[in-house]
């Protein structure tokens, strides 16, 4: 148990500086829809393990829903976004340039 909560740890602390990154762009629709999925796969999960392995089958779908929903669809959401500044800023010296 202890080190699906240390996976679940060590996920979230990369997840929440991203997390905070998309909050900065006004990207609250991201959260708020990656926030409420996960917590949906959370619970889900949990109702699942919980009868077999009991308290480790919910670390370990925190350390899953973690990594998995709310890890893949921020860092997903935050690289499309750094993408699209990247072409603005091209685009913009290409104009300027001219």
């Amino acid at each position: 148990m202890l080190l699906w909560l240390a996976i679940y740890s060590v996920a979230t602390s990369a997840i929440t500086p991203v997390g905070n990154f998309l909050l900065g762009l006004e990207k609250v629709g991201v959260q708020a829809v990656t926030l409420t999925a996960g917590a949906i796969v959370l619970i889900a999960l949990s109702i699942v393990l919980i009868k077999p392995y009991g308290l480790n089958g919910i670390a370990f779908a925190m350390a899953a829903t973690a990594i998995l929903v709310t890890g893949v669809a921020q860092f997903t959401q935050a690289w499309i976004m750094t993408r699209k500044r990247d072409v603005l800023e091209f685009e913009v010296a290409q104009q300027s340039a001219c």
